[in-house]
């Protein structure tokens, strides 16, 4: 069972699902590639919409990663 810690809709309809850590964690990878699949697959099927997927180690710089994907 997973559940991130933030699904939020961004300005250009985008769902970002968003993971903050404050480090990596060995078993994090797995997930984290899983979760870029199953994002990969929804986009590709394109009835749920846009989705993208981010990681934020730093959320002093989490409006700048946001905004490379709104760019």
């Amino acid at each position: 069972m997973y559940e991130p810690d933030f699904i939020v809709r961004l300005l250009n309809g985008t769902n970002l699902v968003l993971e903050v850590k404050g480090y990596d964690l060995e078993h994090s990878d797995p997930k984290h590639q899983g979760r870029r699949r199953w994002i990969e697959a929804v986009n590709n099927w394109g009835k749920l919409g846009r989705w993208d997927f981010l990681v934020c180690h730093d959320p002093q710089r989490l409006c700048e990663e946001i905004g490379r994907i709104l760019a």
